[in-house]
């Protein structure tokens, strides 16, 4: 492994999630440390980085593969149809594109995935290494060359922040690492060490401590408003590009004891006066449909018109709504917990 280094991708109060993704991909690039860890809190974007560096790899270097590993069969589902909504819009269709979730990576389909990444221009995304700590089947997988070959395949390991992912990472990684934590404020680096702070949700925070209404946020901060409420009831979440994603800006998964991992999919719609047509319905079942998910729900500041509000209750094992109501209450819940 390579010497452990640390940078740490700064924030500023007016940087949108899109400029720190920018920074690491530049950075990234320049380094090209062939094996490198990105580490961020839940929902900040992680996965789009990853799938930034293919699309700058694929226009630079004419990399031709990906390879994408996820701990579970929801976070595999959810990879390929990222992928499948990236290549369209981008270009950057791979030619080799497979996607496996660490059950299935051993024996000939592991040698085969091992044979493709040391044929070079392949990216390798390594996505929660943290739970892989005890998995013998990537032990020794997809190490780069150490030249500085333009054409050498890389691997992209991506991670959360906070002390329940650091322990596990000591044991497995130590190398060059990327972090972005937009809670933590400026410090000066010495020895390369950096404070590391859990994750917190800001929005949230503000609402107890400062008296924030939802009204008084932006679009923006709405999402990721509902983004810190389904992680405070224990979801996963990944914010999408509504605009890029067929209108859905959250994708949670969640892990029953029962049942296992079931995928939702999540539009935040902030309205002052407007309510939330049938068409929007529409587009969220269609949502749901091609994210493969097991239920769509819609989470609204205003309420939902008389027709979309029967579609709701026709399709209730696939679709839910959260209108103002049942935000407002939702957010009591959270914060009385």
């Amino acid at each position: 492994m390579f010497d452990q280094v640390r940078y740490h991708i700064e924030s500023i109060s007016a940087m949108q999630s899109s400029s720190w993704q920018n920074i690491f991909v530049d950075k990234y690039l320049r380094d090209r440390p062939g094996i490198a860890l990105l580490t961020t809190n839940p929902g900040e974007g992680k996965g789009t980085a990853a799938l930034m560096v293919w699309e700058r790899l694929w226009q630079d270097h004419h990399f031709e593969n990906l390879i994408v590993i996820t701990p579970s069969l929801a976070l595999r589902e959810h990879w390929e149809a990222r992928v499948q909504h990236l290549t369209p819009r981008a270009g950057v269709a791979p030619v080799n594109f497979v996607v496996q979730n660490i059950q299935r990576f051993r024996g000939e389909a592991a040698d085969e995935l091992e044979t493709l990444y040391q044929t070079g221009k392949t990216l390798a995304i390594i996505d929660e290494i943290h739970n892989f700590s005890n998995n013998p089947n990537l032990k020794g997988a997809f190490q780069p060359a150490r030249q500085k070959d333009p054409a050498a395949s890389q691997t992209l390991y991506l991670s959360g922040i906070g002390k329940e992912y650091e322990s596990t990472l000591k044991r497995i990684y130590a190398g060059t690492e990327y972090i972005y934590d937009p809670g933590l404020l400026r410090q000066s680096l010495i020895n390369l060490e950096i404070a590391r702070l859990s994750p917190s949700h800001l929005l949230l925070d503000k609402i107890r401590k400062q008296g924030l209404q939802v009204d008084d946020i932006s679009w923006r901060n709405f999402e990721k408003l509902v983004g810190e409420l389904l992680e405070s009831d224990g979801y996963t979440i990944e914010l999408m590009d509504g605009t890029k994603d067929g209108g859905i800006d959250i994708v949670a998964f969640k892990k029953d004891p029962v049942t296992g991992f079931y995928k939702t999919v999540w539009q935040a719609k902030k309205f002052a006066k407007m309510k939330v047509g049938l068409h929007l319905i529409r587009e969220l079942a269609d949502s749901v449909h091609e994210f493969k998910a097991s239920k769509g729900i819609i989470v609204t500041t205003s309420f939902l018109t008389k027709g979309a509000l029967d579609r709701v209750e026709r399709d209730k094992y696939t679709l839910g709504k959260v209108d103002r109501n049942d935000l407002e209450a939702w957010i009591n819940r959270i914060l009385h917990k």
